[in-house]
């Protein structure tokens, strides 16, 4: 009988040890998500920051073009 008793002890120890593995595991993971969402986030910041800036460069190329059309127009037109 005391050897059930031992074994069922031991089954209860492993047990214990299992779910604690996996609870951590379960952090570690949760702790990599929210790392990789940061990373992303900051990422599709810097990208987004690129492409405004490049259109705004086409967008005052596109105002100057427009200006200096507008002037050739009014020079040529007199």
């Amino acid at each position: 009988m005391a050897q059930k008793t031992e074994g069922i002890q031991q089954l209860l120890i492993a047990e214990k040890k299992a779910t604690e593995k996996v609870v951590d595991a379960r952090k570690r993971k949760a702790i990599k998500l929210k790392t990789a969402k940061k990373e992303a986030d900051s990422e599709i910041n810097k990208f987004k920051g690129e492409k405004e800036l490049h259109f705004k460069k086409l967008e005052q190329f596109g105002l100057m073009f427009f200006s200096l059309q507008q002037f050739l127009h009014v020079l040529l037109c007199r």
